[in-house]
């Protein structure tokens, strides 16, 4: 996934998101994730950041969301990523003033 610039020489891959790239300008926060098996299913939460020269947020959301339909999830009515029974919403964080820092947390549920 490349909003410009150079690409990584090695695609490197969301947690948990078989085939979604993470973004060569942002890094995972291995701090950030949390997983949860409970008897009706698993939850997952993981954050990416970006500090500097920055997309803007809704590039972010914008190849997110192209990368997700491309590996087979469903945008519904609420904005949230549907594949098969795990729902998927993402929240991107900026800075107003300077879009910097970026941060966004993927919430995985299954049922």
């Amino acid at each position: 996934m490349c909003f410009g610039g150079h690409a990584r020489a090695e695609a490197v891959f969301l947690p948990y998101l078989d085939g979604v790239p993470l973004h060569e300008q942002f890094t995972l926060d291995a701090d950030s994730v949390i997983q949860f098996d409970k008897p009706q299913g698993q939850i997952v939460e993981f954050a990416i950041w970006c500090e500097r020269d920055c997309p803007s947020p809704e590039a972010v959301e914008q190849a997110y969301e192209k990368s997700l339909v491309g590996q087979g999830w469903k945008k519904n009515e609420t904005g949230t990523f549907q594949n098969g029974s795990m729902t998927l919403s993402l929240s991107i964080n900026s800075d107003i003033m300077d879009a910097k820092p970026i941060i966004v947390t993927f919430h995985m549920e299954s049922r």
